[in-house]
């Protein structure tokens, strides 16, 4: 995992953006930010990041989550939906959420995208979905801790080369 860090991005934009104005949402627990922009009526590439606040700063990536954090995770996900809602009117059955592992920003996050949206960071190796989340640490606390996990990597990543 070292040698991943180093690729990733920095966090500290994340505080610039709340304390900027340009969050669509914060608190001391959660920054809400647009990742992709939309043209006006069009929800289809809409993609939310919900990020922790430095308040959590020890929650790095879905490996450091376990069964404390269950509501923390549970208010991310109402807290974001209730904004899509009311910003957007895009009602939580049309959402998609779910978190990378390996992540590209080491501050644990939420990714919203509307049900429409298909990329290749959404598939299986590369998307972890919320409600698999909850379920497996509700079933077994440590679950991220134990669990063996496998990560689909492109053959133009970075992280590509280093096990080549």
């Amino acid at each position: 995992m070292m040698l991943y860090r180093h690729m990733v991005r920095d966090s500290s934009w994340i505080e610039r953006e709340a304390s900027s104005g340009k969050s669509l949402y914060h608190d001391d627990d959660i920054v809400i930010v647009l990742k992709e922009h939309h043209e006006e009526g069009d929800f289809r590439r809409l993609h939310v990041l919900t990020f922790v606040t430095t308040k959590h700063q020890n929650i790095l990536s879905v490996r450091d989550l376990n069964e404390s954090h269950l509501p923390l995770l549970i208010s991310m996900y109402n807290q974001t939906t209730v904004v899509l809602m009311n910003l957007f009117h895009i009602h939580p059955k049309e959402l998609r959420c779910f978190v990378h592992y390996v992540p590209s920003v080491f501050r644990f996050h939420l990714h919203f995208c509307c049900t429409e949206m298909i990329g290749p960071n959404m598939m299986i190796g590369r998307a972890i979905q919320f409600h698999d989340i909850i379920n497996n640490i509700s079933v077994k606390p440590d679950y991220y801790q134990i669990v063996n996990m496998t990560y689909s990597l492109r053959s133009d990543d970075e992280l590509f080369y280093c096990f080549e």
